[in-house]
């Protein structure tokens, strides 16, 4: 019976020992899973970063693309209304200097 304990003492030791290594595994593990999660966040936030300074650099252009759009339509409107103006002023100097030419004979 005595063997029987000591072999079974043999045994418990060993499972101990294996079970010990396994959780000494598995803890380094689980550090190095901890270590790679805290690195991948880091790069998440890296990234987040960057999305939302390019996100902010496009909203700035495109509010600049809209003031230089309005100001082009603006600039075009003015255009097409000074060449109505323009065109009205030749019509009405055409008609002016037309009457004259008739009641006007030279």
């Amino acid at each position: 019976m005595s063997d029987d304990i000591a072999a079974l003492r043999q045994e418990v030791r060993q499972q101990f020992t294996q079970l010990t290594a396994a959780t000494n595994e598995i803890a380094s593990s689980v550090s190095k899973m901890t270590a790679l999660v805290a690195r991948i966040e880091e790069r998440n936030v890296s990234h987040d970063d960057g999305m939302r300074r390019l996100g902010k650099l496009l909203d700035d252009h495109e509010e600049r693309i809209r003031i230089v759009e309005r100001n082009a339509l603006t600039q075009t409107s003015y255009v097409a209304g000074t060449w109505k103006v323009v065109t009205i002023v030749a019509a009405i100097v055409s008609v002016v200097v037309g009457a004259t030419a008739r009641f006007f004979p030279l």
